[in-house]
């Protein structure tokens, strides 16, 4: 860059290490960093928490607060979970594989998965047409969660149960003709590069991204996250008990990593896939990553223009925590966050970044890659409602209630699997208090649900399948009920 900002040099910690705040007393240029990330710390009610600004080979300025599972103060090598930033990391590792001839983005996925089956009200074998490419941009169609492995679900699944668990569910969407944010997709990405492979996703991550970026501790093995002391415990709410829950999400939401890694893995982005002189990815894969298809998504990753500042970024929050990454390509700034509360850490992450761009009055970078990046987007920022507009017609199905479904009628709860309450939880529980309930009931002649996830008239597909207004799914063939694959109990 032109205007020389300024550097933090830092070291390698162990458990016992220093914490990674920095003293900035006398540097009035950051002093707003200090203060508005201890406002966002204190309104939120987060318990640990890691922050940095850098540039694409140096780090600016960082900060950690609280502590970790083991009571030691959280340093830049404390893991946290960054839940749904991961889906860009496995987008990087699908790009690695197709630039290495082991698969193809436009290919059918079920001539990569055979075993594969889904329902679908708009059109038969959804699973011919769904392309790896649909899966990384989520215009596949797929449902948010799995009915075995979700956020709602705190029990430990293995992998392969989680994935056994998507045969046969129904699609939210026709294949290929709108967005729908779904974990679903990513998890099968993952899987594809373990068949081709040959090998356990997390082994290909770490052969081809991690090691090579210098990532040592980052992962999505449980063991290894289980045996690492210097790690936070993400806080899921006031009355479920704070401990770390195994996931077998492992292509939407499995990575661990720590602010040290962190930094590293959008640094490599920021670099065009370049490390060391060497070119691990070629630009124009992260081109085709950074390419917006519907509602800002590219292949794994947003990319937003606000006030013409174009930005690349993921989030993730579940589980108890909440993470951001986000970098400028013009300005050649990033920023990453990590929470152990499931706040939402983008706007922290963008006032913050795009204050220091504006305070340091930080020239535009000129390359050639970044004007193929906003000319390839900025069609879409010109004409978003023309991309976007697309209208689509419910499931049909029938409508008038009929007596059949008066044993669907009447109150539910959301099962929450493998979660640890409180004292005061289950003492409410037990005086028939319900956190997550549903009713299903009868109004004017239709069938409704209402409750935790809002409002909707239901239409049946077929004997004990419904559908709402927005196709999400109730489906009362199964020996649970399950609305949006989620497991219900009925009161």
């Amino acid at each position: 860059m032109k205007k020389k900002i300024g550097s933090v040099l830092f070291s390698i910690t162990l458990l016992s290490g220093v914490s990674c705040s920095q003293n900035i007393s006398e540097n009035n240029e950051y002093k707003f960093l200090v203060e508005k990330t201890k406002t966002f710390v204190k309104s939120n009610d987060i318990d640990g928490f890691s922050v940095a600004i850098f540039t694409k080979d140096s780090i600016i300025w960082k900060n950690c607060t609280g502590e970790t599972s083991t009571k030691q103060k959280i340093n830049e090598n404390t893991l946290f979970s960054i839940q749904s930033v991961s889906k860009n990391i496995t987008a990087t590792a699908v790009m690695i594989a197709v630039q290495e001839g082991l698969i193809d983005l436009n290919k059918p996925v079920i001539e990569y998965l055979p075993e594969l089956n889904l329902n679908s009200c708009f059109e038969e074998n959804p699973e011919n047409k769904i392309t790896l490419h649909m899966i990384l941009s989520h215009t596949a169609g797929f449902a948010h969660e799995a009915p075995i492995g979700n956020n709602y679900d705190f029990s430990f699944n293995t992998n392969e149960e989680h994935l056994q668990s998507i045969n046969n569910t129904w699609m939210k969407l026709p294949v290929g003709k709108d967005y729908f944010y779904s974990n679903n997709g990513f998890d099968l990405a993952a899987q594809i590069i373990e068949k081709v492979t040959g090998i356990p996703f997390n082994d290909y991550l770490k052969k081809k991204i991690f090691e090579p970026i210098g990532m040592e501790s980052t992962t999505i093995d449980n063991n290894e996250i289980l045996n690492n002391l210097n790690k936070t415990c993400g806080k899921i709410s006031g009355a479920v008990k704070t401990k770390f829950y195994k996931t077998p999400l492992i292509g939407s939401g499995a990575v661990y990593t720590n602010l040290s890694d962190y930094i590293k893995y959008v640094q490599f982005e920021m670099n065009w896939g370049k490390l060391n002189q060497k070119q691990l990815v070629e630009p124009n894969y992260l081109l085709d990553m950074f390419t917006i298809r519907f509602n800002n998504y590219g292949l794994g990753t947003y990319i937003g223009n606000d006030n013409k500042l174009f930005y690349i970024n993921h989030n993730g929050a579940g589980f108890g925590y909440s993470s951001t990454m986000l970098w400028f390509p013009e300005y050649e700034i990033g920023c990453v966050v990590m929470c152990t509360n499931q706040t939402y850490c983008f706007p922290l992450a963008f006032e913050i970044s795009s204050e220091f761009i504006k305070n340091n009055k930080l020239p535009k970078v000129n390359s050639e890659v970044i004007d193929k990046f906003i000319a390839a987007n900025k069609n879409y920022f010109n004409n978003p409602e023309l991309i976007n507009n697309v209208k689509l017609e419910p499931c049909s199905g029938d409508t008038i209630f009929n007596n059949e479904w008066k044993k669907y009628t009447g109150t539910y709860k959301i099962v929450l699997g493998g979660a640890e309450y409180k004292w005061f939880s289950k003492l409410a529980f037990k005086l028939g208090y319900i956190a997550y309930k549903m009713k299903v009931i009868e109004k004017n002649d239709k069938l409704y649900i209402s409750g935790y996830f809002g409002v909707s008239m239901l239409r049946e597909y077929k004997p004990g399948i419904f559908f709402t207004q927005n196709n999400d799914v109730l489906d009362f063939t199964k020996i649970s009920p399950r609305f949006k694959n989620i497991e219900l109990e009925k009161k």
